[in-house]
């Protein structure tokens, strides 16, 4: 298996993770710069602390997709510009 095999499949397992994070947490919902949360309910301490642990999650999850899509990109932008010794 060569580097770029291993990068490109490497780069895909990331994007799977993270696709399985999202589908199970969600994407990430709007804050205001400052990190508030409005609502018309009140919100307790409790329901806050789920609510960042699952945002900072979420965040990751996209996280892993991006640095995932930039591993098999270099590894197919490696066999591009990188020439394969014969």
């Amino acid at each position: 298996m060569t580097a770029q095999q291993i990068a490109n499949c490497i780069g895909l397992t990331f994007d799977i993770v993270g696709v399985i994070m999202l589908f199970f947490i969600g994407l990430p919902s709007d804050l205001d710069k400052h990190g508030a949360i409005y609502s018309t309910v009140n919100i307790n301490d409790t329901y806050a602390n789920k609510w960042k642990k699952v945002n900072k999650l979420s965040k990751t999850g996209l996280s892993l997709i991006i640095f995932g899509f930039a591993l098999q990109l270099l590894s197919t932008c490696w066999t591009i510009f990188v020439p394969v010794p014969k």
